[in-house]
């Protein structure tokens, strides 16, 4: 069995970083996150990584700059650059350097195409994780004494923002081991702290998957769909 490609996530806000490592981790990547042009560079030598993406302006230069950096060794890494603003220029100059740009956030249909359709297998065995549950952030429910019910409202919805990229995480990294059960377990977790925060269009993806999962069947689609639905709730 194939070993899962290895990708280099090139930003410098580490939640940009984690939401598209979730994303290549549904579709079967490693993925290694980096802040800036000097550690991706010393990243893609140790790593030799199949897939570069990088933020349009990054510490220490720009994604363009890395592009070029990489055509000029001759490393046969693919780059996606992301920008705010892809423009016609910037979308012309990244591909006379053979990389690819697309908008940020970025769009899980728009990755998918750009990886062309390749589906990894997945590795031999599930990897040890561990898991930060949405419980331990929880807070308590409001008693007797708590007369600020708004307030309370914000908390919790502030804790259930906090805890999404982790449930998307545990997901993403037992979806990639094949192990369907966990995926289910989660799904159903996060179905349930997504309606009791107002998120029904979340809660409904999840309990789809957790219905997938229990049959054996772990839905691309569906888990990539449940990202974007996660980032747009957390307005990133």
């Amino acid at each position: 069995m194939r070993s899962a490609p290895c990708a280099v996530v090139v930003d410098s806000a580490s939640s940009t970083r984690q939401r598209v490592a979730v994303l290549l981790q549904l579709a079967g990547w490693r993925v290694y996150g980096v802040s800036g042009m000097s550690e991706a560079l010393r990243a893609v030598a140790q790593l030799h990584p199949d897939l570069v993406i990088t933020e349009a302006r990054v510490r220490g230069g720009s994604g363009l700059a890395l592009a070029d950096a990489l055509r000029r060794s001759g490393a046969r890494t693919r780059c996606l650059v992301l920008t705010t603003r892809p423009t016609a220029r910037l979308r012309a100059q990244a591909a006379a350097l053979g990389a690819g740009c697309l908008a940020k956030p970025l769009d899980p249909g728009q990755l998918v195409e750009f990886l062309g359709g390749r589906r990894p297998a997945p590795p031999a065995g599930p990897t040890a994780r561990v898991h930060v549950s949405a419980e331990r952030l929880r807070p308590r429910p409001p008693g007797p004494e708590d007369d600020d019910a708004p307030s309370w409202t914000q908390r919790q919805r502030d804790l259930y923002l906090q805890s999404l990229p982790h449930h998307l995480a545990w997901i993403a990294e037992n979806a990639r081991a094949g192990d369907a059960g966990a995926v289910a377990d989660e799904a159903r977790r996060l179905a349930d702290e997504s309606d009791r925060n107002g998120q029904p269009a979340v809660a409904r993806v999840s309990t789809a998957i957790a219905h997938d999962a229990d049959r054996g069947i772990l839905s691309q689609p569906k888990l990539m769909q449940l990202v974007l639905l996660a980032s747009a709730a957390g307005g990133r």
